[in-house]
C-alpha cells in the first residue's frame, strides 16, 4: 500500500530488510542516507516532486543530518540508486553510499 511493487528492490534488501525511506503523502516518495563522514545528506526520488515538497524534504534532511552527526551537512539529490536487492547484505544500512 506504501510502495509501487516496481520499487521494492529499492527499499527492500533480499531479506526483507528496508532502508530509510522518504514519505510523501503517506507513500513511500524516494529514500535517504547520511554519509557523515562527509557531512552529507543524500535523498533518491523515486519520481517528480513539487519544488516546495523538495525544498521541505531538504530541510528535514538536514535537520537528520546535524543531528546524526553533530555538525552541519550539505543536502544532495541523488539521481541513481543500485536496487538493494543486487547488494551484499547490509546496504539497507547506507543505501546512497555509492554515488
Amino acid at each position: 500500500r506504501l510502495l509501487d511493487n516496481a520499487l521494492h528492490d529499492f527499499v527492500y534488501d533480499r531479506s526483507g530488510n528496508a532502508t530509510s525511506v522518504v514519505l510523501v503523502g503517506g507513500r513511500i516518495a524516494g529514500v535517504w542516507d547520511v554519509i557523515a563522514e562527509r557531512r552529507e545528506a543524500r535523498f533518491h526520488s523515486f519520481g517528480a516532486i513539487a519544488t516546495a515538497v523538495e525544498e521541505r524534504i531538504r530541510a528535514e534532511l538536514a535537520a537528520m543530518g546535524a543531528f546524526i552527526t553533530g555538525s552541519a551537512v550539505t543536502v544532495q539529490r541523488v539521481d541513481r540508486m543500485t536496487p538493494l536487492t543486487e547488494r551484499r547484505a547490509g546496504w539497507v544500512r547506507k543505501p546512497l553510499h555509492d554515488r
